[in-house]
């Protein structure tokens, strides 16, 4: 009869491209994934993965067993939370991809208090700008900041992340402050490639007026917030950021405000679940604290 400890093993081989790296993931060591993965094996009388020195990829047959060993072992850890509550605390595992500066300013308190609360369950924590697809299981649930896309994702909306159109003071006294949205076609602008809506900005009225989208021609496009900050402290070009990314270089004076009556919209924050799946207890349950937290 198959195990789920042996099933859970072959699960992590396969979402970590090998044993070394699912034995860290699992909390174990190399000797007992690889024996468990041996044994399921041996009573399957087949063949999972083709061994390297680099890599163990799935076979065929670990492609059919898979999703059906990610099904069996999510139902075991549904069954064991639905016993537990919030109070006694939830066991199992939570996936979780993070954007990488929004996380160290406002994500890593509430979820390591919600580690602290729950000393039985097992988090992984994936740093990374870029768009997990969620549909393939590496992850239960992403933070994402933005405006999402239509898609087959269900989105709980975590709260609001203000952004700032800012620059270097240099480059502002030589260039001018844009008054009105069009007129960064007349400027150096630094854009975030990982935005969804590809070199469109949005931008508020100050009286409170329907929303502008201009498209800008980016001098600079980068995929990390820290670069584009300091691509404008250098004084080359305007950008747009999270207000958290450029708090302390605003109180520096290492940048300033451009003093436009637009402001750019406002980022959403979001936690996103593939459609498909059920929202697990603990998941729900995590869900909701970074809901209450922000």
């Amino acid at each position: 009869m198959l195990s789920l400890p042996e099933l859970a093993a072959f699960r992590a081989v396969v979402e970590a491209g090998g044993v070394a790296s699912a034995a860290r993931r699992r909390g174990l060591s190399r000797a007992v994934v690889s024996k468990r993965v041996s044994d399921l094996e041996a009573q399957l009388k087949a063949n999972l993965f083709v061994r390297s020195t680099k890599r163990m990829t799935p076979t065929e047959a670990a492609d059919l067993l898979y999703p059906r060993a990610k099904a069996l072992l999510a139902a075991a850890e549904d069954a064991v939370d639905a016993l537990r509550t919030p109070q006694t605390g939830f066991a199992g595992s939570l996936r979780v991809a993070l954007p990488v500066d929004a996380a160290e300013a406002f994500l890593w308190a509430p979820i390591l208090d919600f580690a602290a609360k729950h000393p039985d369950l097992r988090l992984s924590l994936d740093h990374d700008d870029r768009l997990v697809d969620l549909t393939a299981g590496g992850h239960d649930v992403a933070v994402r900041i933005g405006r999402l896309p239509d898609s087959s994702l269900r989105a709980r909306r975590l709260g609001d992340s203000p952004r700032i159109l800012c620059a270097a003071p240099g480059y502002l006294d030589e260039r001018g402050h844009p008054q009105a949205p069009e007129d960064l076609s007349a400027h150096n602008v630094i854009h975030y490639s990982n935005a969804l809506a590809s070199q469109i900005w949005r931008f508020l009225p100050a009286d409170g007026g329907a929303p502008v989208s201009v498209q800008v021609a980016p001098r600079i496009t980068c995929n990390n917030g820290a670069m584009m900050r300091a691509a404008a402290e250098a004084g080359l070009g305007l950008t747009v950021l999270p207000k958290f990314l450029v708090d302390e270089a605003l109180e520096a004076g290492r940048l300033i405000i451009a003093d436009m009556p637009w402001e750019p919209e406002p980022d959403g924050v979001f936690a996103v679940m593939a459609q498909a799946s059920q929202a697990s207890p603990k998941l729900r349950a995590f869900v909701e604290h970074l809901v209450t937290c922000m």
